[in-house]
């Protein structure tokens, strides 16, 4: 899914996380995601999800993203 801010596209991404808060799958584009997530929910395990706007600009500097990966 494409989001327009002040004439900025964003793109949402999503992150998936395991029942110990530890990231399984970063950074899927919205049909990873759905895929994905459909595989895990018909296993017995919990997984939690985000959703995030993605900046395309901002993602290119790497040490912003991985400042932002870090919280």
């Amino acid at each position: 899914m494409l989001l327009v801010v002040d004439d900025t596209v964003m793109e949402k991404i999503y992150h998936i996380y395991d029942k110990d808060n530890q990231c399984v799958s970063p950074c899927l584009s919205e049909e990873e995601f759905r895929a994905k997530w459909n595989h895990l929910t018909g296993e017995k395990e919990e997984y939690e999800y985000e959703e995030l706007d993605e900046n395309p600009e901002i993602s290119q500097n790497a040490s912003y993203w991985q400042t932002l990966n870090r919280t």
